[in-house]
């Protein structure tokens, strides 16, 4: 439960740093804070879903998953600039709930492509919000 509350506060933390210093939307387009909005919403609801689910009485297998979970999204920065962002979120999915969360490897695949799959629609085509192709994106 402290994991969840943790998380919580984390991504309201970053919403709300988003909101105060980057737009939403400017000039009829969507602004460079839209992303980490929508992203930190997308947190705090699955938390929010996870407290009203109750406990299950499974244990994940970290000791304390926010801290997983924090590393991961520290190391999508560095594969983002490589690797761009889609194949990078799509790497941590899979880190995430493979090895994190223990799913099984056919379903964390599905929900994995499922996200790269969904944030490409979002951002790419319906919003166009160019997102970073990384440094092999232009090989």
């Amino acid at each position: 439960m402290a994991g969840v509350v943790s998380l919580i506060i984390a991504a309201g933390a970053a919403m709300i740093y988003a909101l105060l210093h980057y737009s939403i939307w400017s000039f009829g387009m969507p602004g460079s804070g839209l992303m980490p909005v929508i992203a930190s919403v997308m947190v705090i609801v699955s938390c929010l879903w996870t407290i009203a689910a109750g406990d299950t009485g499974e244990r994940p297998r970290f000791a304390w998953p926010p801290v997983a979970y924090s590393a991961g999204f520290v190391a999508l920065l560095p594969l983002a600039a490589i690797v761009g962002l889609l194949p990078a979120l799509a790497i941590v999915a899979a880190v995430v709930l493979r090895f994190i969360e223990g799913v099984p490897m056919l379903r964390s695949a599905m929900v994995t492509a499922s996200i790269a799959i969904g944030s490409w629609l979002l951002f790419e085509r319906i919003l166009m919000v160019p997102l970073p192709h990384g440094l092999l994106g232009g090989l």
